[in-house]
């Protein structure tokens, strides 16, 4: 199977036959071929997880394993904010000390003797 130019186009290569000793295929792109095939594959960051789990769960879908994902990064964000909101409050107990509490003296019409009344409040 020749073509005028030398060169078989793509498409036609699966339908030459399976005897034929003589190739149309350049050297380059046999060439090109070979080091497509031997070129080591790239691996992503937590690969290794994600093999392991395929091999113990088969039928794990990347459905599942994208919702899984997704359910241990809620966790993480909660105990976050969790942990943010305790240490917020330890830093003003430090600053302010447990229990918080406001006192004001005012003239709100039940004084005695020409006195302020006296309120406190506990925060």
């Amino acid at each position: 199977m020749s073509s005028t130019l030398g060169l078989t186009p793509r498409s036609a290569l699966r339908h030459r036959p399976i005897n034929n000793t003589v190739t149309d295929i350049p050297p380059w792109v046999r060439a090109s071929q070979a080091l497509r095939q031997h070129r080591p594959r790239r691996q992503f960051p937590g690969q290794a997880v994600l093999l392991h789990f395929q091999e113990r769960f088969p039928s794990a879908s990347l459905a599942t394993l994208v919702s899984l994902g997704m359910v241990i990064m809620l966790m993480l964000i909660l105990i976050g904010q969790g942990v943010a909101s305790w240490a917020s409050m330890v830093v003003t107990d430090w600053q302010y000390g447990r229990p918080r509490t406001y006192q004001v003296d005012a003239f709100v019409g039940h004084e005695v003797n020409g006195q302020p009344s006296h309120f406190v409040a506990h925060i």
